[in-house]
């Protein structure tokens, strides 16, 4: 039997793996129950891939962002690993293929959204899959008092039910004490072990500053600290603001929001991710699943809601080991910003019925009627046929959805999707019966060959207009004839945002929402906001000691590194302290005039970052001074 690390090394060509990974995937392979918190870049996924790798049968991933499941299939895949996504608003019969696959075929990876779970033909198909390994990513989701509840993730016990003998692996890079006592218990775990990493960043300096200007501030951190960057903002539209202002400057630079074409999200992100673009601009939709080591620096125009999304979004910045920044830049209107929306994110159940109803009435669906698959959806569209403001229908769509009982996703679809469902010779006989069709099936068996009789499989409509030396839309026309012929089942690549109905179109009067349980959320919620107030206000606490307080981690010493830690250092070195240190700098420049990182490497068992504060306060005093080659001189 092949060791962990044979597997790491045949496919994702580590020679070692990170801290804690071995032990989970030693404690999977050992048949127990596993919660495992790493903060972001900490690896999670190889804790069950490994594992899942190692053992007969597949390995079901319940994850609840559509945008990250593709991502993780498209990785699989690219390393000779078969896997597969079963999601809400893909066609049913995509959805009734990749799952006969998972029973007869050689996927060894199912990714399933939560809503997914409660589907007949998902439990009727499951019954049949021999699994190894349940994976609940992102299972923070499965707590009321964590920061992105998912109720949904309640059907994840439908799994439990059905596989009792199958071990399951809990992983999320944020968990208090009370989330992780609260995911033991929804998943059911019978003495589980418990991996817990730490939540201190040994390279990552963590710094706010209070500025009149974010953008001049911003253009000036950009300009000291070199190499990629990721600015978080609050706004699709500030969002290209910022990046516009920051090409004036002559800093490469592009953007990213969930209004962007598929397309032109995916060339934004791989000119960020390959380098010919230095700084993404980018609202909280960016960054889930980019594995880029080398950012440097992760700056917020602004503040999160709560501490959890700011350590999984600061956590992108260093993920090589080496040094890298995370900076939050407010003013102090952001803070009454911060507080007016969350005010407004938790509306009266009077109105979340009424938009429930308003959105019932827009696709005109009867009571009691059902849609799988997903509508269209422009939010800006939606509100102004119906005069609401944009935000508030947004913050009504996020507590339907903690409720169950819609879905708000991108665009599922970023290419289109096609399986053929004649056998070979049937194929042929309609071919001949069918000349005006032949070239166009003939163009794509020949780009796909024998894999569109077995999945569906991704297309291009430009592609076989080009070859066919025809315009796309009569390729789209006549892909769509042969659907409704029975020939083919074509999915349309869907870009705009999808809103789906989980459950049949109920009375909106009688919505059933808990107004105790609302409440308790919105308190909830509203501490998580004030601690973030708390982290931008203090200015005496290290900062990784704040968030290791908050999610409930031991605290060890000082990170050293962080603004409040520097400016302790710094006021020492002004008040006269360090005179010993001060006297063995100006005998070494006596001697020989050296440069700052010369000074630094004699002291090598002390921290750099003093010593060269210490070096700038006695320059500040006269003592020291630069000559022209940037070596220390004594004056």
């Amino acid at each position: 039997m092949n060791q962990p690390i044979d597997i790491l090394k045949k496919y994702w060509k580590h020679s070692r793996f990170r801290p804690l990974q071995e032990d989970i995937i030693k404690a999977v392979i050992g048949g127990r129950d596993v919660l495992a918190i790493l903060p972001t870049g900490g690896g999670k996924s190889v804790c069950f891939q490994v594992p899942a790798m190692m053992k007969n049968g597949i390995c079901i991933v319940v994850t609840p962002l559509i945008a990250l499941m593709k991502d993780q299939v498209e990785n699989l895949k690219s390393v000779g690993i078969p896997a597969a996504a079963v999601f809400s608003g893909m066609h049913p019969k995509e959805v009734d293929i990749t799952l006969d696959n998972c029973i007869y075929g050689d996927t060894k990876f199912l990714y399933v959204s939560p809503e997914r779970i409660q589907s007949e033909i998902f439990k009727e198909r499951v019954k049949r899959m021999h699994v190894n390994l349940i994976a609940v990513d992102e299972a923070h989701c499965i707590s009321q008092w964590g920061h992105d509840f998912r109720p949904a993730y309640f059907e994840i016990e439908t799994l439990r039910i059905m596989k009792p003998e199958v071990k399951v692996i809990a992983l999320t890079a944020t968990a208090t004490r009370q989330v992780q006592e609260e995911i033991v218990d929804k998943l059911q775990f019978e003495e589980p072990e418990i991996f817990t990493g730490t939540f201190a960043r040994e390279n990552l300096s963590y710094s706010v500053r209070k500025v009149e200007n974010k953008e001049r501030k911003l253009v000036e951190i950009l300009n000291k600290i070199p190499g990629t960057s990721i600015v978080y903002v609050k706004s699709r539209k500030q969002s290209k603001e910022v990046s516009d202002i920051l090409k004036t400057t002559g800093i490469s630079s592009g953007y990213y929001h969930a209004g962007l074409a598929y397309f032109d999200r995916m060339k934004m992100q791989n000119d960020w991710k390959s380098g010919k673009v230095r700084v993404i601009v980018a609202t909280n939709a960016f960054g889930m699943g980019i594995d880029k080591p080398d950012v440097r620096s992760v700056i917020h125009l602004g503040l999160n809601d709560n501490m959890e999304s700011y350590y999984q979004e600061a956590g992108r910045a260093g993920r090589d080991g080496n040094k890298s920044y995370a900076i939050i830049l407010y003013q102090l209107n952001d803070i009454a910003q911060a507080r007016e929306n969350f005010a407004r994110s938790y509306p009266g159940l009077k109105f979340i019925r009424h938009i429930y109803q308003c959105l019932a009435n827009y696709y005109k669906m009867a009571e009691g009627s059902k849609n799988s698959s997903g509508f269209d959806f422009l939010l800006h569209k939606f509100a102004a046929q119906y005069n609401l403001d944009s935000l508030d229908v947004f913050h009504v769509l996020k507590r339907l959805g903690e409720e169950n009982l819609v879905q708000l996703s991108e665009g599922v679809h970023g290419s289109s999707a096609l399986f053929i469902q004649l056998k070979h010779d049937v194929l042929y006989k309609f071919q001949v019966a069918n000349v005006y069709l032949d070239p166009l099936i003939k163009v794509l068996l020949r780009m796909h060959g024998g894999e569109l009789f077995t999945q569906f499989t991704k297309i291009s409509e430009y592609k076989l207009a080009q070859v066919l030396r025809q315009p796309e839309n009569q390729i789209k026309d006549d892909l769509t004839r042969l659907h409704k012929l029975g020939v083919v089942a074509y999915a349309p690549k869907k870009e705009l945002p999808q809103l789906v109905f989980l459950t049949p179109r109920l009375d909106a009067g009688k919505l059933l929402i808990d107004r105790k349980y609302y409440e308790r959320r919105k308190q909830t919620e509203k501490k998580k906001l004030e601690f973030m107030v708390r982290y931008v206000f203090e200015h005496k606490v290290c900062r990784t000691h704040l968030i290791q307080d908050y999610f409930g981690e031991e605290i060890d010493s000082a990170c050293g590194i962080c603004d409040t830690c520097i400016d302790k250092k710094k006021k020492k070195a002004d008040d006269g302290q360090n005179s010993d240190l001060k006297d063995t700098i100006l005998k070494y420049i006596e001697s020989k005039p050296l440069k700052i990182e010369q000074i630094v490497e004699k002291f090598r068992k002390d921290d750099p970052m003093e010593i060269i504060l210490i070096a700038r306060a006695m320059m500040d005093a006269g003592l020291i001074s630069n000559d022209k080659k940037g070596y220390l001189i004594k004056l």
